[in-house]
């Protein structure tokens, strides 16, 4: 049997704050006005092309890239990073974490998944295109530091391992990351001891919790991942692809798939 590694989304996933998310859009559309080469382009028209580059892209970063390949190079997870997640939206996310009562019943909610994972031996790590400064605080208000056995807890944008381009939905992410989880969990040397990690060499089962189908769908064609869709009740998603992606309406329900 594989070994199951838990990954999780943060935006939509752990944090849901409907408030925050909405500045983080408001901050990407921002973005967009402000780097695109279309001269004169005002806000609605911002936010039109912020939604079709996401939908149709996965990311609207990744999306830029594509869309205006002459100036890709300029548009960096860092410098995406830095105008969106900037410390103003970064401070009022450490206010949330602090005081609002909904945070605490997710931490609840969430920590009884986390329990079921250490007693079952799976790793949880983020797997998240947001920069650290913004998953960090999420995840280490958790009780999960006797559940981390070495570093890349968190899998991030701006990562070393992703070169500061890659970003979910691209295939080359996910690789990316079974590759180094495979590394850290399943590779002996040649004495048969383990080189990181404590788990006996085995297959790796990465089970991913995001609430976008577009970031789902690649990991379908891809051996070693199990795709679950975060959605709330009243989430629309096209039948299709449920019938290929499992999904949970309720933290809870994650462990259903470990």
């Amino acid at each position: 049997m594989a070994q199951k590694i838990l990954l999780l989304d943060i935006d939509g996933v752990i944090l849901k704050d409907k408030l925050l998310l909405h500045n983080v859009r408001e901050n990407v559309v921002d973005y967009v006005q402000k780097r695109v080469p279309i001269k004169n382009l005002d806000i609605m028209q911002a936010r039109h092309l912020n939604k079709l580059l996401y939908s149709s892209y996965g990311h609207t970063l990744r999306g830029m890239r594509i869309a205006f390949p002459e100036h890709a190079e300029q548009y960096t997870n860092v410098d995406f990073s830095h105008h969106v997640y900037n410390k103003k939206l970064l401070s009022n996310l450490l206010d949330y974490i602090d005081k609002n009562e909904e945070f605490k019943v997710i931490q609840n909610e969430l920590q009884s998944v986390l329990n079921h994972c250490n007693d079952r031996n799976i790793p949880v790590h983020v797997l998240s295109n947001s920069p650290i400064d913004w998953s960090l605080p999420i995840f280490t208000s958790l009780d999960i530091s006797h559940m981390v056995i070495s570093g890349d807890t968190i899998f991030h944008s701006d990562h070393p391992y992703f070169n500061n381009v890659l970003l979910k939905p691209d295939k080359k992410f996910y690789t990316t990351v079974y590759n180094r989880l495979k590394r850290k969990y399943s590779f002996r040397n040649s004495n048969g001891g383990t080189i990181e990690g404590t788990i006996e060499n085995k297959e790796i089962d990465c089970v991913f919790v995001d609430d976008s189908p577009i970031n789902l769908l690649p990991i379908l064609s891809i051996a070693g991942w199990t795709p679950v869709l975060f959605k709330e009740p009243d989430y629309k998603t096209s039948q299709e692809a449920m019938s290929y992606i499992k999904n949970v309406s309720t933290l809870s329900e994650i462990k259903l798939y470990l």
